[in-house]
């Protein structure tokens, strides 16, 4: 199956300008939606030509799906290294997915696919098993843990991969409700951490 990916060009400064208008989207895409988001709001965040966006990616569902690719990619080859140093899945996720020190991207990331479930923006078969294979690659790293006794066997990997999942993104796809529930003005970095703790105690050992 062939991977639909960013547009490739052996022009440095064409390469730049593609960069900054997907980091551009990223951002446009996670605060506003595919619905509500702007070619014209891109364009400006991204210092780039209206034209060009159009001419690299083809128009706002290209570029979309582009985003989505990127975020595949980069998770797939975070998630391959991670797993090779030996690190085990829930301190990979509540380190670099749901605490405080979460990496940059992860909570734009979030948005978007908290927006993608409610509107299903993406009609791309190739880009769906792209994602299959990365959840795929989490449910293998949650089994092998399990193996391991560092996760419950109570349930199968990839349940639990699912509830990890909606876990992590939960403070940041809904994060008024988070504040209601945890009756607070305001979360901070302590709660994210708290919280981190609860989902790696919760999976880890409070279902054995």
């Amino acid at each position: 199956m062939i991977e639909k990916s960013l547009p490739q060009t052996d022009d440095s400064q064409s390469a730049a300008t593609m960069r900054r208008i997907t980091d551009a989207a990223t951002r446009e895409f996670a605060e506003h939606g595919y619905a509500g988001a702007r070619i014209n709001r891109i364009a400006t965040d991204a210092s780039a030509n209206k034209q060009l966006i159009y001419r690299y990616f083809g128009g706002k569902q290209e570029l979309y799906e582009a985003v989505l690719v990127e975020m595949t990619r980069t998770s797939r080859a975070l998630l391959a290294q991670e797993r090779k140093s030996g690190r085990d899945y829930l301190d990979y996720l509540t380190t670099h997915e749901s605490g405080p020190d979460s990496g940059s991207q992860f909570p734009l990331w979030a948005r978007i696919l908290g927006w993608e479930g409610m509107t299903n923006a993406s009609q791309a078969p190739q880009i769906d098993e792209l994602r299959r294979a990365n959840f795929r690659s989490r449910s293998a790293w949650i089994r092998t843990d399990q193996s391991h006794g560092e996760i419950s066997s109570t349930f199968s990997p990839e349940f639990l991969n699912a509830v990890l999942m909606a876990a992590s993104i939960f403070p940041i796809t809904m994060p008024k409700t988070f504040k209601l529930i945890l009756d607070k003005d305001e979360i901070s970095d302590d709660d994210l951490r708290d919280w981190s703790i609860f989902i790696k105690q919760l999976v880890g050992d409070g279902l054995n």
